[in-house]
């Protein structure tokens, strides 16, 4: 519409019966001369305002086109500003503050410079991840997210690669499960690559999930030599590292030649975690916490001191919960390492676990046994073998484990007792008498 009226409907773009020309004819042909000017006059308004359209648009172009040539520069003059050494932690400290300025400008330089560390700044962007300062926190976890993490490199075997395969992607769960993975490979393919991620996983729970991975395979059944190898090994990737993981693995490593020269400094470690835990349970886990105690009751039982053994061992069994395996390996491991009261103490613990269990209930007559109750033992493996006596296939799986740990005379009456079935059972009765047969031709 123009201030004198709407636009003749002769001279728009609208499709007309006949086409457009005859319509305009006749349009034309009822008009005035004057009214014919006032057409002609808005005609040229309207194809000035089309100019006008067009070289704006071209403006536009061309101004887009030097924003982009200008964003490639500063992408090239920013690669050519990359730091060659790598900054100091009050460097990295300074420009996260900045990261918080009230200048717009300052937070972006700050924000860019820190990008161009990459990997160097991580320890200090971890810490302050969760800063007051909501501008700070907001930047600095962008930053985190963009960062490149290699988890693998071309030295690492196949095995890592295809366990570390879009590792960044995956959900904690899915992450949690390739640690466990890697943790069961051959040690020099394992130990690099778990201190990678414990160094550069940005959740904590994960980096410590890594850590103690590599704490609870321990290592101090191998040669002198070899154990100062393994820990060169983890010194050389966890050197730069500041977050509680890496000191963990830097006291384990230094740990492996000499253990007596760590064991302050795991006691200090373990009570910092347990504190840690109790306030910030997100962090951690209650199997982190344990296996740390553990490695401290191992390490105390190999400067000799027993007594401090007991108590840590005492203070792990605490953080066992009430699931049947979980219960099972801790009673093997208090077995193992000579520690058969603590077993019927644990065993006062979980009453209704080791009621219900086969596996438990001999798990503790064999902890009476070896503290020298043998009529207590005796006792409580009898009530064991007529335990659940229709369920003959956790007879027979309970007398392969006593095989196993040696009590033998318990293994061959549970045998016995599996081998008299028949019927819908004669299968394990089957399976019972050749294993029985067979152990008893290895005693013989």
């Amino acid at each position: 519409y123009f201030p004198e009226g709407p636009f003749p409907a002769a001279l728009s773009r609208r499709p007309f019966p006949g086409g457009p020309f005859p319509a305009a004819r006749r349009g034309v042909e009822m008009l005035g001369t004057e009214q014919l000017g006032t057409i002609r006059s808005r005609a040229f308004f309207t194809n000035g305002v089309a100019q006008l359209f067009a070289r704006l648009r071209r403006v536009i172009v061309v101004a887009a086109t030097l924003a982009t040539v200008a964003t490639w520069g500063a992408t090239w003059v920013a690669a050519q500003e990359a730091p060659q050494e790598a900054p100091t932690d009050a460097e990295v400290r300074k420009l996260v503050a900045r990261l918080g300025d009230d200048e717009f400008a300052i937070r972006e330089e700050a924000q860019r410079k820190l990008e161009l560390h990459g990997i160097d700044a991580f320890d200090v962007l971890r810490e302050a991840k969760d800063d007051p300062d909501i501008e700070i926190s907001r930047r600095v976890r962008y930053l985190l997210r963009r960062l490149d993490v290699v988890w693998y490199e071309d030295s690492d075997s196949p095995n890592v690669k295809a366990i570390l395969e879009k590792y960044s992607s995956l959900g904690k769960i899915e992450r949690a499960t390739r640690i466990d993975a890697l943790a069961s490979l051959p040690i020099d393919e394992g130990i690099p690559v778990l201190c990678r991620i414990a160094r550069l996983e940005t959740e904590d729970r994960l980096s410590k999930r890594a850590a103690v991975a590599l704490i609870k395979a321990k290592y101090f059944g191998q040669p002198p030599e070899e154990r100062k190898k393994i820990a060169r090994q983890i010194e050389k990737v966890t050197i730069h590292g500041k977050r509680k993981s890496m000191v963990w693995l830097r006291t384990f490593a230094e740990s492996l030649p000499d253990p007596k020269a760590t064991v302050g400094r795991w006691r200090e470690i373990v009570a910092e975690e347990r504190k840690n835990y109790a306030n910030y349970p997100a962090t951690s886990s209650n199997q982190i916490l344990l296996t740390l105690v553990r490695f401290e009751t191992e390490t105390m039982l190999l400067v000799d001191d027993r007594a401090a053994a007991v108590k840590s061992a005492r203070q792990a069994g605490e953080l066992v919960d009430g699931k049947r395996h979980e219960l099972l390996t801790h009673v093997d491991w208090l077995l193992d390492r000579k520690f058969p009261e603590l077993v019927v103490t644990f065993a006062a613990l979980h009453p209704l676990a080791f009621d219900e269990g086969l596996g438990l209930r001999y798990r503790l007559a064999e902890a009476h046994r070896k503290a020298g109750a043998v009529e207590e033992a005796e006792k409580t493996a009898t009530a064991a073998l007529t335990h659940r006596a229709d369920d003959l296939a956790a007879h027979l799986e309970v007398a392969s484990q006593l095989e196993s740990r040696g009590m033998h005379d318990w293994a061959e009456a549970e045998y016995r007792f599996v081998g008299e079935g028949n019927g819908e059972n004669l299968i394990f009765s089957f399976r019972a008498r050749v294993s029985l047969s067979e152990m008893l031709h290895d005693q013989s």
